[in-house]
């Protein structure tokens, strides 16, 4: 079998419906309004470099990695940026489209002078996990503490 043809380009306006299906049926629940206020953010802040990103078969969307760089005073970007949502269509799971997605996302990175990425990934997201693994992430030197209220 053939592989398709994996490309990568910016997040468009036009991209929210196929993003909200791949991120329901890669998280296995449905997040709309979350995905979209994320979305809304990445495409539409003052404050954040755009670095989302969506990666295509066919003209067709089949992941996305939504990602931002704080821009701090003057415009000048603070050496960190964050990844905050990512999904792979399950039917183009295993073609290197999360590969593809990161490697762009850093190289935007670098471009813009930025010199560290993090996330965050709940403990019992191991394919998250690894995938972030994968992708040369390790464990950071900070620890989330949380409380309820």
């Amino acid at each position: 079998m053939a592989t398709k043809e994996v490309t990568v380009r910016l997040m468009r306006h036009e991209d929210k419906d196929a993003l909200v299906e791949i991120d329901s049926l890669s998280s296995g629940e449905p997040r709309a309004e979350y995905l979209m206020g994320k979305f809304k953010q990445a495409l539409s802040s003052e404050h954040t470099m755009v670095a989302s990103l969506v990666a295509e078969t066919e003209d067709k969307v089949v992941g996305f990695l939504m990602g931002e760089v704080y821009m701090g005073e003057f415009g000048v970007p603070e050496g960190v940026a964050t990844v905050n949502t990512v999904g792979v269509h399950p039917s183009a799971q295993g073609m290197g489209v999360g590969r593809k997605l990161m490697e762009a996302f850093l190289a935007h990175l670098r471009e813009a002078g930025v010199e560290r990425v993090r996330t965050v990934v709940s403990w019992d997201q191991w394919d998250l996990m690894g995938y972030f693994r994968a992708n040369g992430y390790t464990p950071g030197t900070s620890i989330v503490l949380e409380r309820d209220v």
